[in-house]
């Protein structure tokens, strides 16, 4: 459900985003990327989801954003995310960049397509890697 209201936060938000707000969303990439070189995981998730969370509050619908943040909040595991993001913050960068390149492009249908997925994806992969990782969670 987040990947598909996450989706229409950034195809609301293509109106609003423009040349100085993908400046600002490369400048929230490079500081991920910064991390990543110091390993500081726990400050790649925070600065990661200030990432999201900038082009869904520009969608400037509020009761969509609400709902997202309530979302993020209630399925997000902290210290999972981190060493999930040790692992695969290379591909993340990757895939945020295009996310900028698209709002640049400003496409609505493009950017709501590539979150949706990028979410899906990440969620997928992130499931797995959970179970591998910790495989004795998933026996309780």
């Amino acid at each position: 459900m987040r990947a598909w209201l996450e989706g229409l936060g950034a195809r609301l938000a293509v109106q609003n985003i423009g040349r100085s707000e993908c400046g600002q969303m490369e400048k929230i990439l490079s500081d991920m990327a910064k991390l990543a070189r110091k390993k500081d995981f726990k400050g790649y998730f925070y600065r990661h989801w200030d990432f999201h969370r900038f082009f869904y509050k520009a969608s400037q619908n509020k009761l969509l954003i609400n709902r997202i943040e309530t979302m993020r909040r209630e399925s997000l595991w902290l210290s999972y995310s981190i060493t999930y993001f040790e692992k695969n913050h290379e591909v993340s960068q990757k895939i945020h960049k295009t996310i900028i390149d698209l709002f640049r492009k400003g496409s609505a249908d493009e950017v709501e397509m590539n979150v949706r997925s990028h979410i899906l994806n990440a969620t997928e992969h992130y499931v797995k890697f959970i179970k591998e990782t910790y495989p004795n969670l998933t026996e309780s």
